[in-house]
């Protein structure tokens, strides 16, 4: 646990404030930035991103992603601030930590002095997060689907994080669930959790009547050649990172409902979200005070 830390959270959206309140109530004294569009409730105010308002602050926590085409992503500001002008006012001997950063950034960030902490190549931040995410794809596939998840058919492509835990949400609610991989041991894996596995590699030979098809993998599977295959009515759901796994041009042209749903726990879960980010921190955080 954070405590009796002076912290900057810079940046975001509502996972970022999530984690602000929860400094908050760790006995911390934290400052918020760039929240000027958001309207809060008594005590909760945003700062401008200056050298006085990150003044003292010994840890500062950039969102996920941190930067976007070399702006600091903050989609609740007016502000368009550069990595190289953060840098600048973020205090010497802070700890600064973020997600996804880029090379660009981290170099900038070296030159000034600082090294990037990026909570999201921690595994236990990415096993947590998937949770958000595969519940975000479920209610997505609840809210455009006319049918119950129960009796439905559903392909999910990939078996990672997400693809593990969406397949078993979907099969727990009486979905019949086919899951699509590469590797043998999946394969034996998706087959002992009693849904059918599918090499991937083989969907142009598989009938696709499907009424639910979320892809997590992270490129283009679902082309147009694949997409000619799907039935009528199904809907597609693309989690993976740009440009995504699915011709979502296509999709429409072909009167396919595809949706593009990217960074889900921010959107459906902000909360939970933060909270798995600043457990991750923490966790950072404590490793380093270990090994001194």
């Amino acid at each position: 646990m954070i405590r009796n830390h002076s912290v900057a959270v810079v940046g975001g959206d509502m996972r970022q404030f999530a984690v602000y309140e929860r400094l908050l109530m760790q006995n911390n004294d934290v400052v918020l930035c760039a929240f000027e569009k958001c309207s809060f409730p008594g005590r909760f105010t945003s700062q401008p991103i200056c050298r006085d308002a990150l003044y003292g602050s010994d840890i500062v926590i950039l969102p996920l992603p941190a930067f976007v085409g070399g702006r600091l992503n903050a989609p609740y500001s007016d502000e368009s601030v550069s990595f190289d002008a953060l840098f600048r006012v973020i205090p010497k001997g802070a700890t600064v930590f973020g997600g996804k950063f880029d090379n660009a950034s981290a170099e900038a960030a070296e030159k000034s002095g600082f090294i990037l902490n990026d909570y999201m190549k921690r595994e236990e931040f990415a096993v947590m997060n998937a949770v958000p995410t595969a519940e975000g794809a479920l209610a997505l596939a609840i809210e455009h689907t006319d049918g119950t998840i129960m009796g439905s058919r559903v392909l999910i492509c990939g078996y990672g994080r997400i693809g593990k835990i969406l397949s078993e949400r979907f099969r727990l609610l009486g979905a019949d669930v086919f899951v699509s991989a590469r590797r043998p041991e999946a394969l034996s894996w998706i087959s002992a959790f009693g849904m059918s596995p599918l090499k991937t590699g083989e969907l142009y030979y598989t009938e696709l009547d499907f009424d639910i098809i979320v892809n997590t993998v992270p490129h283009m599977i679902f082309d147009r050649r694949l997409i000619s295959r799907v039935k009528n009515g199904c809907v597609i759901i693309d989690l993976a990172s740009l440009p995504g796994g699915v011709d979502l041009d296509a999709a429409k042209e072909m009167g396919i409902k595809a949706l593009r749903a990217l960074s889900l726990p921010g959107k459906t879960a902000p909360s939970a979200a933060g909270r798995i980010i600043l457990s991750t921190i923490e966790n950072m955080l404590d490793e380093t005070e270990m090994s001194k």
